[in-house]
């Protein structure tokens, strides 16, 4: 799946010619869009499950964009930004923090979350009268955006592979 999207990306976007602006401005501004979704995705766990779907796909879709820069702001882990500069992995980290302290205050976490899990695979999970099996309101929240998060770590991945792969194959 990631392999195709990102070869279909590249297919529809090969012609584009991009810039490359040698510059070191003194402050760095993402701008609102980045700001924003970074916002976002660090509230993950506070976040409803469509704000947070929309969220990922988002920047999935955005990581998938040949463009030379991307690679190295959004998946290149060892660069080095200032530490008041957003970044994904910070704002992946944040998250992960989250969810440690969060799941210390669920009590049977990962029994419940492969409940959620299972039941987020059923169609009917989406139905606003759907409820989950005597899972507290605010417990399901936090775990229903636990596997949200763990499926984007998991689509990273599968896109940075997908990604390496293609600029290996280009060479």
């Amino acid at each position: 799946d990631a392999q195709l999207a990102v070869y279909q990306v590249f297919q529809k976007t090969s012609n584009w010619k991009y810039e490359i602006v040698d510059s070191q401005p003194e402050q760095f501004y993402e701008g609102e869009l980045l700001f924003s979704m970074f916002s976002r995705l660090e509230s993950m766990l506070q976040n409803s499950e469509t704000i947070n779907y929309s969220v990922t796909e988002l920047f999935l879709k955005l990581i998938r964009l040949p463009h030379p820069a991307i690679y190295s702001y959004f998946l290149n882990t060892s660069q080095n930004f200032p530490p008041s500069f957003s970044t994904l992995k910070n704002s992946m980290l944040e998250v992960s923090q989250a969810v440690l302290e969060q799941s210390d205050e669920v009590l049977e976490f990962s029994e419940k979350l492969e409940l959620v899990k299972q039941q987020m695979q059923q169609l009917d999970h989406i139905s606003k009268y759907y409820s989950s099996n005597g899972i507290p309101p605010e417990e399901k929240e936090i775990l229903t955006n636990t596997i949200i998060f763990e499926e984007f770590a998991k689509e990273l991945m599968a896109l940075l592979h997908s990604k390496t792969t293609q600029n290996i194959l280009l060479r």
